[in-house]
């Protein structure tokens, strides 16, 4: 998003000297950043928005590798002055961005939302943001429309390779000539681009977010400003004669790519080829060529790509925070404004912020060592909130009652249950207040939001709850499985199958209940809009038959445990799994204190039809295996959720749920209270 050529004003410094400043270049930047923008807001409109980063890289690439080489060529380059450049460049506008979003998520964020803006914000100041997007996964993983920080996976690409690119060129110049370099540049360029191909098949997230996938883009631009550093009679001669076909193709394929392209497309990948190889066009047409005097170097082009940086940095968040807010894909006012508001923090960002720093003079020792202390204080803020869990006690604002808040509220692991029970370290151990467990609640992160209904119920009756197990993990012997293109396994099978032997090892435990997010495991995907682009968590389970599909594998696994369970005596339950909203309930309460609206009761509802549709294949496989066992009950909780066609999100003005498929305090309250009944019959 960067690249080291400001806008109208070339920086000072004896060693590094940077190019002389194109104002075609900046209306490249201008293209790619209203490409961006126009996705981000009205993505039907712009349906391959998204290839304006591609060219956001590639123009990266040129400028840094023209610095670079011009340096090394006059004997001059300094590896500190280099990266002063780039704090100077970069932590103005981004520290100013970032404080905005802390500042506006203690009044609009939940805990849970703000924890992960504050993990995100010390990601943002390491520039490691695409490394923790890639590594997010499991059931509470936020929807990317809602993170207001997820636009820096970018950034954090540009600088891991700048940390690694001045080194490498440097390296090869002092040691193998100058005469090398290409060869090298190509390499590694064919290389990455090879990889991210290949990856891109297995696991479309990685060659996504990570560097390696992605540098390739990059290092186009370097292999540009090379050839012209080397050949500049000969660009000179193509840039007289091929100008206008030049910098024309090259528009029309970046332009044509942001239409044709949407989010079917397998990209990056070799379809990156497209805008990558359209910016390489139009940075080689030179500032003459007749597309690039006319449209890019046009004042309007010129001004939003001197801003395109810090337009970069607030469009995101404030479209975020208005999702958040509860705007909806029809509330075409709300993006509007939220695009509008952008652009003017951008202008004011760079005239009173980063322009004052790059260019206002005053030490450059003092400029850098303030800007780092700043973004170390403020990656210390953000990595507190996180583990301080998004100071709960903020809740307060969001109304007094949990019960209207939706937060989930399970309790975790306690010191004497995991003494009790032993290695492995799970998720999930609790055990009774007072006396031995009667029964055992074994089971994923649905467990754990049915958990406090249950064990307040159990309780009143005078009943011992042991709950046992891990988020994410549902509760099968001898079985694990892998999350969309991860070779290995999660890692699940040594914890549940140790919280299924203590269960059934308990003497005095009589009936053991299985709870688990059964419809995922068995088709393997989410559910809703609210999970459509979650593609990473989807599962692939390992250890079946070969050949065998997800369902079958699930369905051997789990008839395998019930086995089990009914041998060594215990009677067991296995509840049937509430149905999965597929949108976030929160929009439909008034419990923030900046609201756009609320949406209505009878549209918080998920269709009876889809949610019967989604959960056929699982309750059939229940039904089949209670038919088949007598010790096996199938408990039932859609009778408390559902009825005249729909299942509902909210009972009374409070939330059943705490996100799309987890239940909030009342409705674990609820169901746990039925349960209760239930297992207390025999």
């Amino acid at each position: 998003m960067t690249g080291a050529v400001p806008g109208a004003m070339p920086e000072t410094g004896e060693h590094n000297v940077h190019p002389a400043y194109r104002a075609d270049i900046d209306g490249l930047r201008a293209v790619a950043i209203l490409l961006v923008v126009i996705f981000h807001a009205f993505p039907a409109a712009v349906s391959g928005g998204f290839v304006g980063v591609d060219v956001f890289f590639v123009i990266s690439g040129y400028l840094i590798s023209t610095i670079i080489f011009r340096s090394l060529e006059r004997g001059d380059f300094r590896f500190g002055e280099f990266y002063a450049h780039r704090i100077r460049r970069l932590f103005p506008a981004l520290l100013a961005m970032l404080t905005g979003c802390f500042i506006a998520g203690w009044f609009e964020l939940w805990p849970d939302e703000y924890l992960q803006l504050g993990k995100h914000m010390a990601g943002g100041i390491g520039f490691v943001t695409n490394w923790l997007l890639w590594g997010e996964a499991g059931y509470f993983d936020t929807a990317s429309e809602l993170k207001p920080l997820l636009h820096l996976w970018s950034l954090g690409i540009e600088e891991q390779y700048y940390l690694v690119y001045p080194v490498v060129v440097w390296a090869i110049w002092r040691g193998r000539g100058s005469g090398a370099l290409g060869g090298w540049l190509a390499g590694l360029a064919l290389l990455s681009f090879g990889l991210g191909v290949m990856r891109l098949a297995a696991d479309p997230v990685a060659a996504f977010f990570l560097p390696q996938y992605r540098m390739w883009e990059l290092l186009a631009g370097g292999l540009l400003a090379l050839g012209g550093h080397r050949q500049q009679v000969a660009l000179a001669v193509l840039q007289t004669r091929y100008a206008g076909v030049l910098g024309g193709l090259g528009l029309a394929l970046v332009v044509g790519a942001a239409l044709g392209f949407d989010g079917e497309f397998a990209f990056p990948g070799a379809w990156a080829l497209v805008p990558v190889f359209g910016a390489l066009l139009m940075l080689a047409a030179g500032p003459q060529g007749g597309v690039n005097r006319k449209i890019l170097a046009h004042p309007l082009m010129r001004f939003i790509g001197v801003i395109s940086y810090p337009l970069y940095l607030w469009h995101w968040p404030l479209l975020a925070f208005a999702r958040v807010a509860g705007a909806s894909e029809a509330d075409v006012g709300a993006r509007v404004l939220a695009v509008a508001t952008s652009f003017l923090l951008a202008w004011g960002t760079y005239r009173w912020i980063e322009r004052p720093v790059r260019f206002g003079g005053g030490s450059v020792r003092l400029w850098v060592v303030g800007l780092v202390v700043g973004a170390l204080l403020l990656g210390g803020v953000g990595w507190m909130t996180y583990e301080r869990e998004g100071f709960r006690f903020r809740q307060r604002s969001f109304g007094e009652r949990p019960e209207v808040s939706g937060t989930r509220t399970w309790e975790k692991a306690s010191p004497g249950c995991r003494a009790r029970v032993g290695p492995p370290a799970m998720d999930f151990c609790r055990e009774p207040e007072t006396g031995d467990p009667r029964v055992v609640l074994v089971g994923d992160s649905h467990a754990g939001s049915l958990y406090p209904g249950l064990a307040s119920a159990l309780d009143q009756r005078g009943v011992g709850l042991l709950f046992l197990g891990n988020g994410g993990c549902p509760p099968l012997f001898d079985t694990d499985f892998a999350r969309g293109g991860d070779a290995g396994a999660k890692g699940c099978m040594a914890v549940t199958n140790h919280a299924l032997e203590v269960a059934l090892a308990a003497p005095t435990a009589e009936v053991v209940v299985l709870s688990l997010r059964g419809p995922r495991n068995m088709h393997g995907t989410g559910f809703g809009p609210v999970e459509a682009s979650m593609r990473r968590k989807d599962i692939r389970w390992l250890g079946g038959v070969a050949g065998a599909s997800n369902e079958a594998t699930f369905s051997g696994a789990l008839e395998a445990t019930v086995r089990r369970v009914v041998n060594a005596g215990k009677r067991l339950v296995i509840v049937a799994d509430w149905p999965e909203l597929g949108f976030d309930p929160r929009v439909c309460v008034r419990a923030r204190p900046f609201q756009l609206g609320v949406r209505r009761a009878e549209e918080c509802v998920v269709s009876l039809a889809a949610a019967e549709a989604r959960n056929a294949p699982y309750r059939a496989l229940l039904a089949e295996l209670a038919s088949r066992f007598p010790a096996v009950t199938v408990f039932d909780p859609w009778p408390g959720l559902c009825g005249a066609g729909v299942c509902r999100a909210l009972e009374g003005g409070d939330l059943l749920y705490a996100d799309n498929n987890h239940l909030s305090l009342v409705g674990s309250r609820e169901l746990g209270r039925a349960l209760a009944a239930t297992l207390l019959q025999h």
